[in-house]
């Protein structure tokens, strides 16, 4: 099935070299008259040149066949692949699509354990089937072919010997636009509007659902049209001839003959054979080496994966985690992430990877160590301050970021990525409760903790380098531990340098513009520590932070709206003096009115819930001034938090 067009590469280790492309190449082998070499896992060109920023592993491949003849390439590899040379070599393999996607589908191909999860919405899936309708090219596939079985995605624990290192995307997307009904997520089954001649997706529209549950016979779905498995012509026309007889029970042909007939009949002949083309597939296999065959894997994973939906940092934290000391893991820590709690802080793999080395390491250094001893040396027991492996400390770090998660959540309303200043600072934290026989937050941690976490965001502490603002406050709880001491919350605030912030003032309040800021966040802290209420309803404000139904609104108390009637400029009005916290559908009830106006339609109980914010201290005669009541609340503001954050 092989092609013989195939290039040998061997890779050999080298501490602290890095990667040097293109070392070892025959300066006299021919090349083709006005053709260039590429190196690289970028797009091939018409001229078999690639434009590739960074270093690249694998040659691109030209359109002629054997144009170019065997070539060796040594490349260095870092120092953390340890166990030897690796030789590798890529092939060409000549498949089908409908191959590809009936290989994916039934196993024959996996996922490596590196691979990230499907993340396409449907409307990207629909822009890959017009693709193919209208022949554009869709990408070349990348295979890993290994002698050894590789730990690979599936629920069952599987390993597997032929793994798609990129392609996941396109290919999934296909397996789910094709499945039979109830078999796959109805928002990713693809449709053929035979009318419109237009590809929707099961979930697109209202009036596409609708379309769906009436059975409009015009939405074809395309299950029926394409099939991946072996199927005869005779048996390809047989389906095409089932849609078109139905199009006539419908109504839609009225004559077979017809002009409309004619062309439906062409269009689903073509739609049936979507996926009988050629699908460029390249094979990256590696031939009974002795060296880290899952390192080099990744690499090439990690640089491939540059175009479409791009990987981020934490797609290639997690695939360096699909490595030999980590691989046991990594299936827990994708379950984690998860949790409704991660995600609705949308905490990444990046924060939970550097909080996994953070409690490891006892050091938050990841990133330049790791560039300095290679992965798989950074996990090491012996590297680990409490000589414990890995999934020991994965134990240690999911129950301590669950009970922090939930503390911010439940105690201080900051529900959502959004409101929270910054995940960061929760590392500390979760490596505090990690020193303790019980990760548990009790009522003494409470203050302390609040108030490290509302200080942290007022002093944006950790938005410089994050690795040693971090350990900046590990130092006293290390200590702690080793003199036996209490490992209480109250270590954390030491970790607080005197010039780190100063105390509110009615400047800064005036001054603070954004509606959704780490300073508003901390004053949604101080209004959920004394039961404030959403004046309208009388909602406590922590469950409005917690109802993703009627979640928080910013209230403008003097609308901007009204300001620009009476010639106050828009600017004026954007100030945190003049912000609120109400339910969302509280705000609405409060319209454009002057506020003197709205306040006098509350009633006593509306007007009592809305003390706690608007300090009138019964003198509504100060919304006739919007200077004197913005500088009167923003001295107030800067008074309560201050003495909530703990100044003195």
């Amino acid at each position: 099935m092989f092609s013989a067009n195939r290039e040998r590469h061997e890779y050999a280790g080298a501490p602290g070299l890095g990667f040097l492309p293109m070392l070892g190449q025959n300066a006299a082998e021919p090349r083709a008259p006005g053709r260039r070499r590429g190196w690289g896992l970028g797009v091939s060109r018409a001229n078999g040149a690639s434009r590739n920023s960074g270093v690249n592993l694998l040659p691109t491949h030209s359109n002629t066949a054997n144009e170019w003849g065997t070539r060796r390439c040594a490349i260095l590899l870092p120092r953390f692949t340890t166990k030897g040379p690796v030789t590798m070599r890529t092939v060409h393999r000549p498949l089908d699509l409908a191959d590809l996607v009936r290989d994916f589908d039934d196993g024959s191909i996996t996922l490596p354990l590196m691979q990230r999860d499907f993340v396409w919405r449907p409307k990207k899936a629909r822009a890959l089937f017009e693709s193919l309708a209208r022949g554009f090219p869709i990408g070349s596939f990348y295979l890993w072919k290994s002698e050894k079985p590789q730990l690979t995605k599936r629920e069952d624990g599987a390993t597997g010997y032929e793994l798609l290192l990129d392609g996941q995307q396109r290919l999934t997307s296909l397996m789910k636009g094709i499945a039979p009904e109830g078999t796959s997520d109805q928002a990713y089954r693809a449709y053929l509007d035979i009318v419109n001649d237009t590809f929707v997706m099961g979930e697109e529209s209202r009036t596409v659902m609708k379309r769906i549950a009436a059975n409009d016979a015009t939405l074809i779905p395309l299950s029926e049209v394409i099939s991946v498995r072996s199927q005869s012509e005779v048996g390809r026309l047989k389906n095409v001839d089932v849609i078109l007889r139905g199009l006539r029970d419908a109504g839609i042909i009225r004559k077979d003959k017809s002009e409309s007939a004619i062309k439906y009949e062409a269009r689903l002949g073509e739609i049936s054979k979507l996926f009988a083309r050629p699908a460029p597939c390249e094979v990256v296999c590696f031939d009974g080496s002795d060296g880290d065959e899952v390192s080099v894997a990744i690499e090439i994973f990690s640089r491939l994966n540059k175009g479409g939906k791009g990987l981020d940092v934490g797609d290639v934290r997690a695939a360096n985690l699909a490595q030999e000391k980590t691989a046991s893991i990594l299936p827990k820590m994708r379950e984690f992430m998860k949790k409704n709690q991660v995600r609705d802080l949308n905490l990444n793999f990046v924060f939970v990877t550097r909080t996994l080395a953070t409690l490891h390491r006892g050091d938050a250094s990841f990133t330049t160590e790791s560039k300095k001893r290679g992965e798989n040396t950074f996990w090491d027991p012996n590297r680990n301050e409490d000589m414990k492996d890995i999934a020991w400390t994965w134990g240690k770090t999911q129950k301590s970021l669950s009970t922090v998660t939930d503390f911010v959540i439940q105690e201080l309303g900051w529900a959502s990525r959004r409101w929270l200043p910054s995940a960061n600072a929760l590392i500390p934290i979760a490596y505090l409760l990690k020193k303790r026989a019980e990760p548990r937050i009790n009522k003494k941690d409470h203050t302390a903790l609040t108030r490290y976490l509302c200080k942290a965001a007022v002093g944006r502490l950790f938005s410089g380098s994050v690795e040693t603002s971090i350990n900046q406050f590990l130092v006293s709880i290390k200590k702690a531990h080793r003199e036996k001491a209490a490992i209480s919350a109250e270590l954390l605030l030491k970790g607080i340098r005197r010039d780190d912030l100063e105390p509110l003032t009615a400047d800064t309040i005036l001054a603070e513009a954004p509606m959704y800021s780490p300073l508003m966040s901390v004053y949604l802290a101080y209004l959920i520590s004394i039961n404030a209420q959403s004046w309208w309803s009388g909602k406590r404000l922590l469950n409005v932070a917690r109802d993703k139904g009627d979640p928080l609104a910013v209230h403008h108390i003097f609308p901007r709206n009204y300001l620009k009637s009476v010639g106050v400029p828009e600017i004026k009005a954007n100030t945190m003096a003049n912000y609120a916290f109400l339910s969302q559908s509280d705000n609405v009830q409060l319209t454009d009115e002057d506020p003197q106006s709205a306040y006098r339609r509350l009633s006593i109980q509306q007007k009592q819930w809305a003390q706690p914010q608007l300090f009138l201290i019964a003198d509504p005669d100060l919304f006739n001034d919007f200077t004197e009541f913005m500088q009167r609340r923003a001295r107030k503001l800067a008074e309560c938090l201050n003495e909530f954050l703990g100044f003195s």
